[in-house]
Parts: structure tokens; C-alpha cells; sequence
């Protein structure tokens, strides 16, 4: 018995049949108790139980290395279990880097690597005739995840591409379509009221002033013929 409720029922047991491994997960119906099982503190649970049931499937391996993704500014430590001295490259779009190695047991040797740009980097491991694979994904710096997710810059960018997925291949046509949201982001509106009653006075004045200068020409004329 591994883990129990507080009234010391079981919850997980653990036990081996034959060569074999058996785990049992005792629990309620799903409505109580089970769903913590899945919770992000508990998450972990169900993952080690199923790789203990299943076991190691690489101990019959000669050379077997392990690594963990890292944020970019960090170095990575690998580990690789091996009877010699293995020799390991990491490579990124056909750039390869030897990484040195040191004995720290027996049969047990690591080594450190310190990526200098985000991105996925495969690493082998060669002794003789055997090898192992594997890979890091170093990620943007710590400080980047402790400034949360703008989520109102999200959905901005969302609403003016239109919901667009671009790939490695568009970067030409995300770079267009970035400027020319720029460029209409930029472009602003301006409403100004003009005041039009000034111009109406002058009309209305030089009307007045026409139509006495009209009156005066034929009251002159009139008087001449007279």
C-alpha cells in the first residue's frame, strides 16, 4: 500500500505477479475523491504509476542518456549511463557542438551544455557500435514567463489577422500582412467643426449692401429723367 485516505483505506497498492507488475488505483466513482487524482498537484500520480507498471524499456540498452528542456540562460545537464566513454554531439540546423564529458561514477558520466538561441536540439550519444538519442527544447528566458499572458494583446492581434495560422514557410507574407496592419492601425480619424454662421453674416450683409446700392442707382436714374 502506497497511498491511503485519511481513514487508512487504500487508494494505491502496488504488488508483482510472475516477472510482472501490477498497480491498482482504488477509489470512488469519480464524483468525491478521484478527481484530485488529476488535479495539478496530484497530476504526477497517474504518470509514475504507469511508467513503474511498465518498467524501464531501455535497461538492456549499452548506451542510455537522459536530459531535461531548460529555459534559454541555463546549461543542461546530461546524463548517460555507459561501461566507456561515450562521445556526444548536439546539433541545430546542421550546426554541431562536441560536448565534453566527465566521469562522476562508475559506468556514469555527465556533462553540461548551454544553448545560445531557443529551439529544439537533438543530441546523440556514440561508444563503438551502440548509441542513444535524444533531445532539449530551451525555451525563452524565466523572466519572460513571470510577466503573464497579455491576453487583450492576444485578442487584438487575433481580430486584425483575422484568426490567420502562419508557418515557417510565410514569414515573407506575415511580415506584409504585419506592416499593412500597421499601417491601417495608424491611420486616424479626425473630426472638425468648421463654424459656418460667419459666412452666412457676410452673405446676408453683402446681400443688404447689393440690393441698397441697386436701390440708390435707380433712384438717381429716376430723377435724372425727371
Amino acid at each position: 500500500v502506497l497511498i491511503t485516505t485519511e481513514a487508512k483505506k487504500p487508494v494505491v497498492t502496488v504488488w508483482r505477479f510472475g516477472l510482472g507488475r501490477v498497480v491498482s488505483i482504488t477509489t470512488d466513482n469519480g464524483i468525491k475523491w478521484s478527481p484530485n487524482l488529476y488535479s495539478s498537484e496530484n497530476g504526477r500520480l497517474i504518470s509514475s504509476i504507469t511508467n513503474w507498471a511498465i518498467g524501464d524499456l531501455e535497461k538492456k540498452k549499452r548506451v542510455r542518456m537522459e536530459t531535461d528542456d531548460i529555459p534559454l540562460g541555463r546549461e543542461a545537464e546530461i546524463i548517460i549511463r555507459c561501461d566507456k566513454l561515450p562521445r556526444v554531439v548536439a546539433q541545430k540546423d546542421g550546426d554541431k557542438e562536441e560536448i565534453s564529458l566527465k566521469q562522476i561514477d562508475i559506468d556514469l558520466y555527465s556533462g553540461g551544455f548551454a544553448p545560445k538561441e531557443t529551439g529544439f536540439y537533438f543530441l546523440k550519444a556514440v561508444v563503438q557500435d551502440s548509441e542513444d538519442t535524444d533531445a532539449i527544447a530551451v525555451n525563452y528566458p524565466v523572466e519572460f514567463s513571470r510577466l503573464g499572458i497579455n491576453r487583450e494583446g492576444l485578442s487584438e492581434i487575433t481580430t486584425l489577422t483575422n484568426g490567420m495560422i502562419y508557418n515557417s514557410s510565410q514569414i515573407e507574407q506575415l511580415e506584409d500582412d504585419a506592416m499593412k496592419f500597421i499601417k491601417e492601425g495608424s491611420l486616424k480619424r479626425i473630426k472638425e467643426k468648421i463654424p459656418l454662421h460667419l459666412y452666412f453674416m457676410i452673405a446676408t450683409v453683402s446681400l443688404f449692401f447689393i440690393d441698397v446700392v441697386i436701390r440708390r442707382i435707380r433712384e438717381i436714374m429716376r430723377l435724372r429723367k425727371e
